[in-house]
């Protein structure tokens, strides 16, 4: 999916956007965890960092991640990296693939 700036200039690179995607993310990700959908993607498209309490939370969709960045190669969105602050650290989300497709569609 392409984004573009104002004046035309294309995104690149990593880019904070906690504050368009946080809530959206949050409501999104645990239907993407349901076992229907757990079953079409790789776990290469949605990946999280180790264990943590917090991650049955981001199953239930009762806390939003602190920071959403995204990645940008040539204007279209490749990437999302979201961090939920942890007790034990951060626990990480990454999204890519079919994973990332059915979030941006349904933003």
């Amino acid at each position: 999916m392409s984004e573009i700036l104002k004046g035309g200039e294309r995104q690149e690179g990593w880019k904070d956007e906690t504050n368009e995607r946080s809530s959206s993310l949050q409501s999104f990700l645990p239907g993407a965890l349901r076992r229907e959908f757990t079953d079409r993607y790789s776990d290469s498209e949605l990946n999280f960092s180790g264990a943590s309490p917090e991650f049955q939370e981001v199953q239930r969709g009762t806390i939003p991640p602190t920071l959403v960045r995204v990645l940008y190669q040539g204007g279209e969105i490749k990437k999302v990296h979201a961090v939920y602050v942890s007790k034990r650290g951060n626990l990480d989300a990454y999204i890519s693939g079919r994973v990332l497709n059915d979030f941006l569609e349904k933003k």
